[in-house]
C-alpha cells in the first residue's frame, strides 16, 4: 500500500516511509481558532523503528522528530515550550504525511487517537518552496 502511494508522489526521490507504529500521546489545544498539540508515536520495534516520533503540529503537521528508544516521550506540548530534541526526519516545507496503517488513509490532526496504528509519509516540497529566496522565507 504504501508503496503505490510514494509511486504517486514521484517515487523514492520525492516521498518515503518515516515511520511505523503507534500513537501512545496526543495533546491538542485550541487557541484562536488554530489548533495546536503533538502526537507521539511509539516505533514497532522492527526494522529500525525503535523509539517515539514526536510530531508537533499547528492545525497541519510541522515536522517528525525521532528521540532515543531510552527517552520518554515528551510530556508538554512542543509548540507551547520547547522542540523536542532528536533527529528531524522531515519539517515545513515538506509534507509530514500520518497514514491509518490498515487502510493508507490519511488522518488529520482532529483524529489522531490512542492506540491507532500508522504510518508516517513524508513527501518533498516542491523545489519552488526551498530554491527560491521568497520559498526559504516561509521556512519553519
Amino acid at each position: 500500500m504504501t508503496e503505490s502511494i510514494i509511486d504517486e508522489c514521484g517515487g523514492p526521490d520525492a516521498a518515503k516511509v518515516l515511520w511505523r507504529g503507534k500513537i501512545v500521546s496526543v495533546k491538542r489545544t485550541l487557541r484562536k481558532a488554530h489548533l495546536y498539540g503533538e502526537c507521539v508515536i511509539e516505533g514497532e520495534g522492527r526494522d529500525g523503528f525503535n523509539g517515539h516520533v514526536v510530531i508537533p503540529f499547528k492545525n497541519e503537521n510541522i515536522a517528525a522528530i525521532k528521540t532515543s528508544p531510552r527517552n520518554e516521550p515528551t510530556e508538554s506540548i512542543a509548540l507551547d515550550s520547547e522542540v523536542p530534541q532528536g533527529e528531524v526526519l522531515a519539517v515545513v516545507p515538506d509534507l509530514v504525511a500520518v497514514l491509518d496503517a490498515e487502510d493508507g488513509e490519511g488522518i488529520g490532526t482532529q483524529d489522531y487517537r490512542y492506540g491507532q496504528r500508522v504510518i508516517v509519509i513524508g513527501i518533498a516540497a516542491s523545489e519552488q518552496w526551498t530554491s527560491t529566496e521568497e520559498g526559504k522565507n516561509w521556512g519553519p
